[in-house]
């Protein structure tokens, strides 16, 4: 039972990733080179592979790419990244993780059930753009995971990100919606345009045969302050 615990939240957040990267395509602009094809990794026989391996792109990485989620740092010239993420609503404070791309090509994903994800390859929260945060429904150590509850915000509610300049940026719920696991999103991770704000974790039933959650839940917010 605990094992397949394990491969149903590592399945949940390598969904997620695929579709991270998928409308990533989608982008207005495409401040990277476009990635390859996507491919799956799970060996199965190791748990430190599977904590850390998530999405492998058939594109060859650049080099210097941060390996694994860490805190986030500012770095010169480029977007101030967030620290924190408070959703009064279902009772979120967690720390957010700079999430980046991995020197053999995959994706990293934060190892902990409490921390959320931000993708550092495209906008910070406040700047022109969709910043997209990603959190874990379930993980290895807990059913209910720092976005449990996700699905539960509703139009209007207060999303506040605290950056690393001090900077407290607010965000108002605009839609909640569920997609297919395998969705193409228009508009998400767009590099241009108005502020905005994109959580997004699994959803639906548990597919066994498939070996993952059926659906994602995108709550899509825009920036107020």
């Amino acid at each position: 039972m605990e094992t397949l615990f394990r491969r149903a939240a590592l399945a949940c957040w390598a969904s997620i990733l695929l579709l991270v990267l998928v409308v990533a395509g989608f982008s207005t602009s495409a401040p990277h080179p476009p990635v390859g094809k996507l491919a799956l990794v799970d060996r199965g026989s190791d748990l430190a592979i599977e904590r850390a391996a998530a999405i492998q792109v058939a594109a060859p990485a650049a080099p210097g790419l941060a390996s694994a989620a860490a805190p986030a740092v500012a770095p010169p010239g480029g977007p101030t990244p967030p620290g924190r993420l408070i959703v009064p609503r279902i009772g979120v404070n967690a720390q957010v993780l700079g999430v980046g791309l991995a020197k053999d090509g995959s994706m990293a994903v934060t190892s902990q059930s409490y921390t959320v994800g931000w993708y550092n390859r495209g906008p910070a929260p406040g700047d022109a753009g969709d910043a997209v945060m990603t959190g874990h429904l379930d993980w290895y150590d807990t059913s209910h995971a720092v976005f449990y509850n996700l699905k539960q915000l509703r139009p209007g509610d207060d999303i506040e990100v605290q950056r690393l300049d001090g900077v407290t940026r607010h965000f108002r719920v605009t839609t909640v919606t569920s997609v297919a696991y395998n969705a193409s999103v228009p508009g998400l991770f767009a590099t241009g345009g108005p502020a905005r704000l994109s959580l997004i974790t699994c959803g639906g039933t548990w597919d066994a045969r498939a070996g993952q959650y059926l659906q994602r839940v995108i709550v899509d917010a825009a920036l107020v302050t």
